[in-house]
C-alpha cells in the first residue's frame, strides 16, 4: 500500500468529501480512546506489542463485540481504501498486469459472449 501511495490516496480523498473525513476522523479518534482506556496513551506512543495487540483484534470480524464493532468497521474500511489506492496506482496496475487502454482498429464481439448472451435471453 505504501508504493500505491495509499496514505496520499486516502487524504485526497477525505480533503475532497466531508463523509470520508468524518470516517477517518472517527475511526482514529476511536482508536486513541481505545488505547487510552486500556494502556493510559494514545495509538502512536503505545508500544508496538500493544499496537500490534489492538491492530489483531481489529483485522478479524470473529473478534467482533459491541465494544469492538466501530474498531472493526473502520479497519475494514481502511483495509478497503489501501487496496484501492494500491490497485490504482501504477505499482499496482504493474502487478496486475494491467496494460492500460488502447486503440483497436475493430472491435469484435467474441462469438462465445454471443453465443452465452443469446442462450441467456433465449433467441
Amino acid at each position: 500500500a505504501s508504493q500505491g501511495g495509499a496514505v496520499e490516496f486516502i487524504d485526497l480523498l477525505c480533503s475532497a468529501n466531508e463523509e470520508l473525513l468524518t470516517i477517518w476522523a472517527g475511526g482514529l479518534a476511536w482508536i486513541d480512546r481505545w488505547c487510552e482506556d486500556r494502556y493510559e496513551a494514545v495509538f502512536l506512543k503505545c508500544s508496538a506489542a500493544q499496537q500490534k495487540e489492538l491492530l489483531d483484534l481489529l483485522a478479524y470480524r470473529r473478534n467482533e463485540t459491541p465494544e469492538t464493532a466501530a474498531g472493526i468497521r473502520f479497519f475494514r474500511w481502511v483495509r478497503r481504501m489501501a487496496a484501492d489506492a494500491y490497485y490504482t496506482s501504477a505499482a499496482g496496475m504493474k502487478e496486475l498486469g494491467f496494460m492500460g487502454n488502447g486503440a483497436l482498429r475493430k472491435f469484435e464481439v467474441p462469438q462465445e459472449a454471443l453465443d452465452y448472451a443469446l442462450r441467456r435471453s433465449g433467441y
